[in-house]
This record gives structure tokens, sequence and C-alpha cells, in this order.
């Protein structure tokens, strides 16, 4: 029996001999007072070597009844006490409450929440099973929601563009931990593929579509470079990398911004209407990091999964949908070149 249990015990037992004594007393003063010549029978009150509890007591015959109501209540609050402390505490430390919680893994929503399931899920599942650190996936509708999600800290670990990296590194304190092998990102500005537009010179005084505000790659460069040539336009942010490719395929902008991987992910029928007109220079690619509460042990076996993917071909099949070859370990400096671009702009914007 352990300590607390004893305790508990020894603490029912003082409450059911204060009750005893304060009926021992009624009991006689109302026998003394000759209202009551009924006999009384000796019990005690004791606890047997399993801690189960035996109630006995002086009893007058006309204390019976609320002895017995007494009794009744002493014993609910046995069985309550019981069930709460003993019973409680066992299921607290049950397997299922023992095991880690699962890591959250945000994705930045570049493609609709359903493609991105489709092509994150069964990589994580290869992660988790690898690792033995559970992640669970997670997006956002668009992503300016994305971005104030990320800030907010609701990933525990997010696949994000290189801007959001150099912002949460610096202000929430994300640990970068790999990003895509062997790969530059690279901004694209897309036009309709039978359309007069050829050059940047050719958008002056359109509307262009974009992703979203703090899109790095899609958005901010593509805008940059605009603005250096002295190119007037309007933007339009429609979420989502898919969004702009598929509002150009169906005339609504005569051009947008989006990065050489969504493009190449397309539905064929889509890329087909499309050609690029512009392609910017190289930065570190999109990173993958982790938030600061996650300990170093859970970071090292995360880092070994993604290292690991490319280890077997059923496991790098895993890597196809998303247009990747696999993961290299990162090294926070390995984003310098975004951040030497200088630019403030605040997450979660429109």
């Amino acid at each position: 029996m352990t300590n607390s249990r004893i305790h508990l015990l020894k603490l029912l037992g003082c409450l059911v001999q204060a009750s005893t004594t304060a009926i021992e007393f009624r009991c006689d003063t109302e026998r003394k007072k000759g209202d009551q010549k009924s006999s009384f029978a000796k019990r005690l009150v004791s606890f047997n070597h399993l801690g189960q509890l035996s109630l006995s007591f002086f009893m007058c015959e006309p204390m019976k009844k609320k002895i017995n109501k007494l009794l009744t209540r002493l014993t609910q609050l046995v069985v309550v006490i019981y069930i709460t402390c003993f019973v409680g505490l066992a299921n607290a430390f049950t397997p299922e409450n023992t095991q880690a919680k699962p890591l959250v893994f945000g994705i930045v929503p570049q493609q609709s929440a359903a493609k991105l399931a489709r092509h994150w899920v069964p990589l994580l599942k290869f992660i988790s099973n690898s690792t033995g650190v559970e992640l669970k996936f997670a997006t956002a509708p668009d992503i300016p929601t994305f971005e104030k999600r990320l800030a907010a800290g609701e990933y525990d670990i997010a696949y994000m563009n290189p801007y959001h990296y150099a912002v949460v590194s610096d202000k929430n304190g994300f640990k970068a931990l790999v990003h895509e092998v062997g790969k530059k990102i690279k901004g694209i500005i897309v036009a309709k593929k039978n359309s007069k537009i050829e050059k940047l010179e050719d958008l002056s005084m359109q509307t262009i579509a974009f992703p979203a505000p703090a899109s790095f790659a899609a958005t901010l460069i593509p805008k940059a470079s605009l603005s250096q040539k002295n190119i007037s336009f309007q933007s339009k942010y429609v979420n989502s990398h898919d969004a702009v490719y598929r509002n150009i395929a169906t005339g609504r902008f005569v051009a947008g911004g989006g990065i050489i991987r969504t493009f190449n992910a397309l539905p064929e029928r889509f890329r087909d209407q499309l050609k690029i007109i512009w392609t910017s220079e190289g930065y570190t690619p999109h990173a993958i990091a982790t938030q600061p509460k996650v300990n170093d042990e859970t970071r090292q076996k995360l880092l070994s999964g993604f290292l690991a993917v490319t280890n077997s071909d059923s496991s790098m099949q895993l890597l196809k949908p998303l247009r990747m070859k696999g993961f290299t370990q990162a090294n926070d400096q390995e984003w310098n070149d975004v951040r030497s671009l200088d630019i403030n702009l605040l997450l979660g914007h429109n």
C-alpha cells in the first residue's frame, strides 16, 4: 500500500471517529434525559489489512436511522475519494497518456489543402514511422492565415518559404532543420501562352496576380524586379500559387507570380496554357524548421528521418509528388541571402 493511500485511510478513520464521538455524546445525552432507555450495541471502527473500511460504533436505538444515514454518506464519501484518488490517478498513467503528443507539421499553402495532404501525408507517415516522432499534417486556407498561425506558434514544425524563415527565426526562435537538397528557389512570372506578353515591360499598367504579400519568390522578388525597372502595375492577391496559375489560364489576369516547383507540379492541362516570361536568380529554398520547444533529441531523430528518405527506392517515391530530390541538413546562416534583401514586411497581412 502506498504512503498516500495510508494517509488517506487514516484521514477517513479520523472522520469516522469524530462522527462516532458525536453520536455517542448525543446518545448519552438523550439516555440521561430519560428519553431513551434502549441498550447500546458495542461496535468498532477499524481498517483491515487491505485498507477496507469497517464501520462500527456504539449505537442507541433512537439514533439508528440517523446513524445509518450518516454511514451511507460516509460510504459514499469513501467511494468518491477512492475513485478520484486511485482510479483517476491510475488512468493518468496509462500508456496512452504517457506517449508524447504528435508534433503539428504546418505546410505553407502554395497549393490547395487537398493537394498538399495528398502529397505530404505519405512522407510525414514515413518520417513518423522511421523516427518514432509522430507528425500531424496541418496547413491553412491561405498564406496570410498560415503566416499568422506560424508566428503565433501553432505549428511545432513547419515547411515555410525563405522570407517566413528569416522572420520567425529572428523573432520567434525557429531553428532550421533541413531544406531541399541541391536547390535554389527561383521566382517566375507567367503569362498565357497565346498572349502578346513576352517580357516584363509588356506588363506596364497591367494587373498582376500574386499568391500573397509575403510570398518570397512568387511575390516579393518579382515585384522588386518590376519596380527596379520602373514598371507600373497593380497587384491582386489570390491566396495560393495554384490560384495564380488558374486565373491566368482562364484569362482573369494577364500575368502572375509563382515558382518553378509549383509551376511544374501543375496538371498538364493548365501548364500547357501558360508560359514563363521571366525567371529570377536563385535563393536558399524553403526551410523545414522547428519551434524552440522541440528538444534537441527530437530534432536529431527528425533530422535522421528526413535524411533517410533517399536511402531506398520506395521512400524516394514519396518525393516525386513534391518535385523534390531529397533533404540536406540546414544551417541558419544559409538564409543570410534573404536577410540581406532587407525586406521589412509583416507576416499575415493581405
